[in-house]
């Protein structure tokens, strides 16, 4: 049988469908890159806005056709809300969450036994006539609680992943979160936070590197407070004896005591800091980005130590969400404008040439123009090498999604385009800086004879003329010209070349692989 993985969001759901991957290939399912091949389709959901989930079922028709055609399997996962969970259980054969990952083997080894999953059993799940047992998924409820010889479900991260490249990967370092920004699905999707072992992480990427890869992304929610655990977990105060949350909060009162309560005695470590110290002591041509940052929690040694990495370009992606001090309060992000900017501040003074992107929502419930100006000050003032605008969408039983939507559609919309044509003009302001100038980027794919990549502070660079290529050497072997060779010129894939800089537009530089 083929599976075929869709993965819909942020780079987590990526690494995680590497995992997913990793688990079907050893219980010997074949992958294909074909949905209309597969016989099992996965999907691995995003719940950070509802355009995501509407994609999923949008996708259901399709399957419908497709398993009026021929027997076809569908399995959900990744971070899905309960509302939309109970709503989608009627197209998908079997809904688990991730950190279950790793009984899934086991539950399809024990209901294949008897050809239970034999895709020619399988008709339409809609059709009357189909048994109710045909796939036995319902037992998963039972076989999920059920005593296995397994890790603790939460280390479904310590699975060996089927990496999508050969050259750039995704290491996770946590997951869940215990932020509980009100406007976001991940705690209620991916529980609270957990840290992998420093161990378990440094092993990984000290494999890569020595496999050859060229990038690695440490992942987490909060990368800032990696080392917290269930020990030291958050508290409040009651007839002077702690309680442990164990539950999202269901207000923003609520959700500001799982935040404050401990005061600043639990806030961030330098946990993270010893952790990039140890990786960036191995050997090799590599680079390391790590997301995402959190401005409450991004201390001062980490800041520091940025500049004294060997692997750590000087890039952070730090997301700022609104400007407005009356939103971010409303948002549960603990930070004022002024804490932002004075963040910005302290890391330009302290870090070379930085580059700092970032995340904002526009149309959050209450935001008034003044509100959205406020925003426009802090882009206008920081001048972000890239900005995520996201329009805000309400999700089910967050905290937000109480609040009135009373921002119009077509205002969202405009705010949209207002904040991307200020990004807009700031970039072809600063990417014309860059001509003439020499950055090293790491080539990760090619279209219509054009190659293109990334520099250390995230630019991408198309590489405008690549003819040139039969005029220089292969910079993975100075002896060989690749005008010997055409073929050749595809090793430069997954390689750091020399780029001269000859043009730029807002959202790409372009240039020449140096002679």
């Amino acid at each position: 049988m083929k599976y075929y993985i869709w993965a819909l969001g942020c780079a987590m759901n990526k690494s995680d469908a590497e995992r997913i991957a990793s688990v079907l290939s050893n219980a010997d399912y074949t992958k294909t890159r074909e949905e209309s091949e597969a016989d099992i389709i996965v999907t691995v959901a995003c719940s950070v806005r509802q355009h995501a989930i509407d994609r999923i079922y949008g996708k259901v028709e399709k399957w419908n056709e497709m398993r009026a055609k021929r027997p076809l399997i569908t399995i959900l996962s990744g971070c899905v809300l309960e509302a939309d969970r109970k709503k989608m259980k009627r197209f998908f054969d079997l809904i688990f969450d991730i950190k279950e990952l790793q009984k899934l083997k086991q539950f399809l080894e024990q209901n294949t036994k008897s050809e239970t999953l034999n895709p020619k059993q399988y008709q339409n799940k809609n059709d009357k006539n189909i048994k109710d047992d045909a796939l036995n998924f319902e037992n998963w409820d039972l076989f999920r609680n059920s005593k296995l010889e397994i890790r603790n479900c939460e280390d479904y991260l310590s699975i060996n992943p089927i990496r999508e490249s050969s050259f750039m990967a995704y290491v996770p370092i946590s997951t869940g979160c215990d932020n509980f920004c009100t406007y976001c699905a991940v705690p209620y999707t991916r529980g609270r936070e957990v840290s992998r072992p420093a161990e378990e992480i440094i092993t990984e990427v000290r494999e890569l590197i020595e496999k050859g890869y060229k990038e690695i992304t440490l992942l987490g929610q909060n990368v800032n407070s990696y080392g917290f655990t269930q020990k030291n977990r958050r508290t409040k105060q009651q007839n002077n004896n702690p309680v442990i949350y164990t539950t999202p909060p269901s207000s923003l009162s609520e959700a500001k005591d799982l935040r404050d309560s401990s005061g600043s005695a639990l806030r961030m470590t330098n946990n993270f800091v010893k952790l990039i110290k140890e990786i960036d002591k191995i050997p090799g041509i590599y680079r390391v980005y790590f997301y995402s940052n959190h401005p409450k929690d991004l201390s001062n040694e980490l800041i520091e130590t940025i500049p004294k990495t060997i692997h750590f370009p000087h890039y952070i992606h730090l997301p700022l969400q609104s400007g407005s001090d009356k939103i971010l309060k409303a948002m549960n992000r603990h930070y004022t404008q002024e804490n932002y900017i004075g963040l910005v501040k302290k890391i330009k003074d302290n870090v070379p040439q930085v580059a700092i992107t970032t995340d904002i929502i526009v149309g959050f419930p209450g935001e008034t123009k003044k509100d959205f100006e406020e925003t426009k000050k802090v882009v206008k003032e920081v001048g972000f090498g890239m900005i995520y605008i996201g329009k805000f969408s309400p999700r089910p039983g967050t905290i937000a999604a109480k609040l009135k939507d009373n921002v119009p559609k077509e205002e969202k919309e405009r705010r949209w385009q207002e904040l991307t044509g200020l990004l807009k003009a700031h970039l072809e302001k600063e990417n014309k800086s860059y001509i003439g100038s020499v950055m090293k980027v790491l080539i990760d794919s090619e279209k219509k004879g054009k190659y293109y990549g990334r520099t250390d502070n995230y630019k991408v660079v198309e590489i405008d003329n690549p003819v040139i290529l039969s005029r220089t050497k292969n910079l993975r072997d100075p002896s060989l010209t690749l005008e010997d060779d055409k073929a050749k010129q595809t090793n430069l894939i997954g390689q750091f070349v020399n780029i001269e800089i000859t043009d730029s537009s807002a959202w790409m530089l372009k240039g020449e692989i140096l002679h």
